[in-house]
């Protein structure tokens, strides 16, 4: 299968289900520990207690679950700052750049340097 990596941060409105004391409004109870939600397909998924319920980008009044360990997995906290977010990114990159061996040396000093440059200037802000 064929790997992507997205082109920008995706940033994600989500709520955590945890009956009975945090159930989003887009959930329509079945039982005490499980619900549905609509899809962007129109298709009514089940939800289990601790997904997270995601907003959709193209309908907002659509959602999709996903695993408490997915999210944590591929999402953080956002704070607003989406400078920072993308030094971050670059970090992690770097991160799987070390991870595979790659021999440039100056390549790698040079992203790092760049990343702790732009870490600086955030500080400042």
């Amino acid at each position: 299968m064929k790997k992507f990596i997205s082109k920008k941060p995706k940033i994600i409105e989500a709520e955590q289900f945890l009956p009975p004391n945090n159930i989003p409004s887009c959930i329509f109870m079945e039982d005490a520990e499980t619900g549905t939600i609509m899809t962007i397909q129109g298709q009514w998924v089940k939800v289990k207690s601790g997904e997270w319920i995601v907003r959709e980008d193209e309908n907002p009044d659509r959602y999709y679950p996903i695993a408490n360990t997915v999210k944590e997995n591929l999402y953080k906290d956002y704070h607003g700052d989406i400078i920072y977010c993308e030094a971050e990114r670059v970090e992690y990159i770097l991160q799987g750049l070390n991870n595979l061996n790659i021999s440039n040396l100056p390549a790698k000093q040079s992203i790092k340097t760049l990343i702790f440059e732009l870490k600086s200037i955030l500080k400042q802000r």
